[in-house]
């Protein structure tokens, strides 16, 4: 399927090698690497795959895209994924542990010159939990669910949920806490009331974070993280100590005793 519309196309600025991102499928038989994306392979027939074009010393990727295979794995016949398994080198996807990792977002050291202020990122917050959803909100895991159970255990008044799946986004935007577009003034105005911000996933997968946790430490909330397969899956990409795991404890009413005690 063309997909030269979502893709840069050309010369690859700002590499070691000299390299030449094409979908011209006249130079597969020259090509070092060839692609196979899963967001466009619906309509390829397993049989349409041809073992015999894979020239020796030539690489396949699968590339999966952002979003976990309850998703987009519904977008490949099963038999398409059988086909190419055998014949696929790398993979390349949201997973740290994959060969080559595809993440939503990222963490970049402080210059070695930097001043670090020690702030009290609890001060003058008057209320606990804060979270955006407007997508999912009949997940398969039941991640709604989840967040009114643990809401029952705190303090009413002090827990929020904005966006589709909860009251009217004060900020103007569905989820704007995420939207790039939101006002962040408004945002951070918002986030300053907030001690914790509840990072739930749509889907828990292994390797699948996304910027949910993000949200809570660039708004200086703690972030309550639902996702992946365990707490290690978030610890590959922030310090273990960032973040709250909702698997840390062995019930939501033992997580919201922890968090209450925390809002002391």
């Amino acid at each position: 399927k063309e997909v030269s519309q979502h893709v840069q196309l050309g010369k690859v600025n700002n590499c070691s090698v000299s390299c030449l991102l094409t979908n011209d499928l006249q130079k597969w038989d020259y090509a070092d690497a060839i692609v196979f994306d899963a967001l466009y392979m619906a309509p390829i027939k397993a049989r349409s795959i041809d073992k015999s074009k894979k020239r020796i010393n030539q690489k396949w990727l699968f590339n999966f895209d952002f979003e976990p295979p309850i998703y987009n794995g519904k977008l490949l016949a099963k038999r398409l994924v059988q086909t190419l398994d055998p014949l696929i080198d790398w993979t390349f996807t949201f997973n740290p542990r994959g060969d080559f990792h595809k993440p939503h977002w990222g963490l970049a050291p402080h210059a070695e010159d930097a001043t670090v202020f020690a702030t009290n990122w609890a001060e003058n917050k008057n209320r606990i939990l804060l979270w955006f959803s407007s997508h999912g909100c009949g997940s398969n895991f039941k991640r709604n669910e989840v967040f009114k159970k643990l809401s029952s255990y705190l303090p009413d008044g002090s827990v929020d949920l904005f966006g589709g799946c909860g009251k009217r986004d004060p900020c103007g935007g569905r989820g704007s806490i995420t939207n790039p577009k939101a006002p962040k003034d408004c945002v951070q105005r918002l986030a300053k009331s907030y001690k914790f911000y509840a990072a739930f996933e749509n889907s828990r997968c292994r390797g699948y974070t996304t910027e949910k946790l993000r949200t809570g430490l660039v708004y200086g909330m703690v972030p309550i993280a639902y996702g992946g397969m365990d707490r290690s899956d978030y610890e590959l990409i922030v310090p273990a100590d960032s973040f709250i795991h909702v698997d840390d404890f062995t019930s939501l009413e033992n997580l919201a005793k922890f968090m209450l005690e925390l809002d002391k």
